[in-house]
């Protein structure tokens, strides 16, 4: 779903968090520009279309290349529905470190950037998931967890837009 956002509505620079390729475990913050919009929504699809086209500065990748987001939405209560497709877990390179690295980086991009969101529930082909690659517990909400994101300079590198 392509975020219906004005191609004229003014940029904002967010932080968004990939898995290091350098310090296993943990993810590094890597600078990107989306539009803004009065929708909280229409800004988190932006972030998550982001972390799907991967990293610019050599960390891994957040989710596969050949995942889509299928629908995303953002409750009253700050919870970020966040729908992928099936490949997101059929392309997954498995293993515990990464998954917990896919997620967080999902969770902590959104959370972060998007100020009414403060949990984020991932969904595979619109249904709760057991896991995404076979070992952490989708069926409920995550909050943000900046204990795995690399400190210092990694985590402040920019991008032109």
């Amino acid at each position: 779903v392509p975020p219906a956002v004005s191609p004229s509505a003014p940029l904002r620079k967010v932080n968004l968090f990939f898995p290091s390729s350098r310090q296993d475990n943990l993810l590094e913050g890597e600078g990107r520009y989306i539009r803004t919009s009065e929708l909280p929504s229409e800004e988190a699809k932006q972030i998550v279309g982001e972390l799907i086209s991967g990293s610019r500065e050599l960390s891994l990748p957040a989710l596969p290349s050949e995942t889509r987001l299928r629908e995303l939405f953002v409750t009253s209560e700050g919870l970020a529905v966040v729908d992928l497709t099936q490949e997101a877990s059929l392309h997954h390179p498995g293993g515990l470190t990464m998954e917990l690295a896919s997620i967080y980086a999902v969770v902590n991009s959104l959370t972060q950037n998007v100020s009414k969101v403060d949990r984020v529930q991932i969904l595979i082909e619109g249904a709760e998931a057991e896991t995404l690659a076979g070992h952490i517990d989708l069926s409920r909400p995550f909050s943000e967890d900046l204990s795995l994101t690399v400190t210092g300079g990694a985590a402040t590198s920019s991008v032109s837009p």
